[in-house]
């Protein structure tokens, strides 16, 4: 569990780094969101690392495996605070419009990395 004081003093030195971004807090377990580059889509992620030496964060997206993980510049436009993604409805199965899922195709049985499009309305997405 990340205190308080880590909270604060992550913020002082993001500030005095200069990349500094509200509703962000650079520091492990911190949750965001992040514009995954391949399909241009905004996922949760968390922050596993934090590296001030080279500003960098290791991004863990949420439900995926941790071979997605990756290193983004603290300053990237491609991470924003978790504010946005309030408006995204949540599912009672904790799936939600634009989560990366695995998929099992119907005709072969094989899953596939899928991403969720819409909600069906009928618990099947």
């Amino acid at each position: 569990m990340v205190s308080r004081a880590d909270i604060l003093q992550a913020s002082a030195m993001a500030r005095q780094l200069h990349v500094y971004k509200p509703g962000i807090d650079f520091v492990p377990g911190a949750r965001l969101e992040v514009l995954e580059s391949r399909d241009s889509h905004w996922y949760q992620c968390k922050i596993v690392e934090v590296d001030w030496g080279e500003l960098d964060i290791l991004v863990h997206y949420e439900r995926w495996s941790n071979r997605f993980d990756e290193w983004l510049k603290m300053d990237s436009t491609r991470i924003r605070n978790l504010s946005h993604s309030s408006q995204r409805r949540e599912w009672k199965s904790g799936l939600s419009v634009g989560d990366r899922v695995l998929a099992r195709w119907a005709n072969d049985g094989k899953r596939y990395h899928a991403r969720i499009t819409k909600e069906l309305g009928d618990g099947k997405s």
